[in-house]
């Protein structure tokens, strides 16, 4: 009949399948974990600055491989190059790939990660010009990367309204922000973007506002509006601190509770404090035994994909910072 219909049979498979999506739980090559940078908004005095120009000029114009004068920290990557375009975004450590992945804007899904986005959209710097300089004393240096007057967004127009804005990273904090000069006049046709994408696929996706938010879950990539984005606003993304000490007892996660024979799972872990160093070592038990055996080899994933198991399992986290390790809450996934 129409309009109804029926489970006639219900496989292990497309139990674990409708489970996952349920409840949310990221499987590996299927889901962007969360990005781990903190997100602020504040408001500044926007300085322009005088540096070295950029040869990236026009529509979808780019530069490769500037120096950026310290070892910056980015998403898992250490880097001291960039690469620059009219688009409105850096990308770190690498050259941009030309062509619809560098005016295409798709924070959360980008081709040219790992990248920072200041507006993101299909611009064109007729008229325009950007400038990049690395100020400061060793331990305390800065790269700001500047647009002046790009005009923004109506696939690559030169007609529209411009926006100046500038990319800040900040040697030894390892922090991103980014200043907002205002635009000339009120948008035509934008559809732009701004956060981050890291090279692992994991994104921070900012939504201008009163106030502004950022979502690692949800990524805007139709920002049509610059009348959040004033002469002064600022955005700072920084990294999480250092872990120091014993790691918090979490709680070991698995995406199923009954296990399916060859059906692979995934595990994880809960209760982490949001910092970074940690290493996570997967083990497994039989169930109520207390004998535990490593899954694989310890790492910075949080995560660990089971392939297979055929009888009530045990699972828990082997958490490490620097010297100092505790293990999580277990975890039991029947079959």
């Amino acid at each position: 009949m129409k309009g109804k219909f029926t489970f006639r049979k219900k496989s292990c498979l497309s139990v674990w399948v409708l489970l996952i999506a349920f409840l949310g739980v990221s499987l590996p090559g299927m889901a962007q974990p969360a990005n781990l940078y903190s997100f602020t908004e504040s408001s500044r005095t926007y300085t322009p600055i005088t540096g070295t120009s950029s040869s990236a000029a026009g529509d979808d114009g780019t530069e490769n491989t500037l120096p950026i004068g310290f070892s910056f920290n980015y998403g898992g990557g250490t880097h001291t190059t960039f690469s620059v375009t009219t688009n409105g975004f850096i990308k770190l450590g690498g050259t941009i790939t030309t062509g619809v992945p560098n005016y295409s804007n798709a924070i959360g899904a980008a081709p040219n990660a790992p990248l920072i986005a200041a507006f993101w959209d299909d611009n064109n710097l007729s008229g325009g010009n950007i400038q990049y300089l690395t100020s400061g004393t060793p331990g305390s240096q800065t790269l700001t990367v500047q647009w002046t007057n790009v005009h923004i967004g109506n696939g690559g127009s030169s007609s529209t309204p411009t926006m100046s804005f500038q990319i800040i990273l900040h040697e030894t904090s390892n922090n991103i922000v980014v200043v907002y000069g205002g635009a000339s006049a009120t948008l035509v046709s934008a559809t732009g973007a701004i956060g981050l994408t890291t090279a692992s696929g994991t994104y921070l996706s900012v939504t201008p506002g009163a106030p502004a938010t950022a979502s690692s879950t949800s990524a805007n990539n139709g920002i049509s509006s610059a009348s959040n984005l004033v002469s002064g606003t600022t955005y700072t993304f920084a990294p999480p601190p250092p872990c120091s000490g014993a790691p918090a007892i979490g709680q070991t996660t698995a995406s199923v509770v009954n296990a399916c024979i060859n059906t692979p799972f995934t595990l994880g872990v809960t209760g982490i404090a949001n910092e970074t160093g940690y290493n996570y070592q997967f083990e497994s038990s039989p169930a109520g035994a207390n004998t535990w055996t490593a899954l694989g080899t310890a790492s910075a994933a949080s995560t660990y994909s089971v392939a297979n198991q055929t009888s009530p399992t045990d699972y828990r986290v082997i958490v490490t910072c620097t010297n100092i390790s505790q293990s999580t809450t277990a975890a039991l996934v029947s079959v």
